[in-house]
C-alpha cells in the first residue's frame, strides 16, 4: 500500500474511534515516508484514548479544507492536550488510579513526597506493577514518617516475597 492509501485509511480509522488500529496503520504509513504529521497523528490516537471527544474534534478542526497552516495547528493541538493531561495528573486512569511512575514524576517534580502523596492517593489508587517500584514505595514509605503503613503494606503482600532478602530488610528496618 501507498503512503497515501495508508494515511487516508488511518484518518478513517481515526474517525471511527479506533485509535489502536488507526495509530497502527499511521506507523505503516510513517515508515514508508518520514512525515512530521503523521507523528503528530500517532500522538492524537494515544490522547484520544484518555478525551476522545476533545480530541476528534479538534482532529476535524485540523482536516477543515479553509485551514490553510494545518500542520502547526496539529502541533498545538497535541502540545494544549498534552499539557492538559500532564497538569491532571499525568496518567490517571480510567480505574482511578495512577501507575507508579507517573506518581514518582510528579513527586519529583514537586520535591515533597509527603504532601504529594497526601493529596493524590486521597483521591485515587496508586498502580504498582512490580516488586522494584514496591520495594521503592515501602522505603519512601518508611523514610518519609509512614513506617506504619509501610509495614501494613508488607503484612499484605509477604506471602507474595516471603523469602526475598530486600523485603527481609525492610521488615528489619521497620521492628
Amino acid at each position: 500500500m501507498s503512503y497515501k492509501k495508508y494515511r487516508q485509511e488511518a484518518i478513517k480509522l481515526f474517525r471511527n474511534a479506533k485509535f489502536d488500529q488507526a495509530k497502527a496503520i499511521f506507523s505503516l504509513a510513517y515508515e514508508i515516508k518520514n512525515s512530521e504529521e503523521i507523528l503528530l497523528f500517532i500522538e492524537l490516537c494515544d490522547l484520544a484514548k484518555d478525551d476522545k471527544n476533545d480530541v476528534l474534534a479538534l482532529f476535524e478542526a485540523y482536516k477543515d479544507p479553509l485551514n490553510k497552516n494545518q500542520e502547526e495547528n496539529l502541533k498545538a493541538i497535541c502540545e494544549i492536550i498534552y499539557d492538559s493531561s500532564k497538569e491532571f495528573g499525568y496518567a490517571i486512569q480510567s480505574e482511578n488510579g495512577i501507575v507508579y511512575s507517573d506518581f514518582i514524576k510528579i513527586v519529583e517534580e514537586n520535591k515533597d513526597f509527603k504532601n504529594t502523596f497526601q493529596s493524590i492517593l486521597c483521591s485515587t489508587k496508586l498502580i504498582i506493577s512490580n516488586k522494584n517500584d514496591l520495594l521503592d514505595f515501602l522505603k519512601r514509605l518508611s523514610k518519609h514518617g509512614y513506617g506504619d503503613l509501610s509495614m501494613s503494606f508488607l503484612e499484605n503482600c509477604i506471602s507474595l516475597f516471603r523469602a526475598d532478602e530486600e523485603f527481609e530488610n525492610i521488615i528489619k528496618k521497620l521492628k
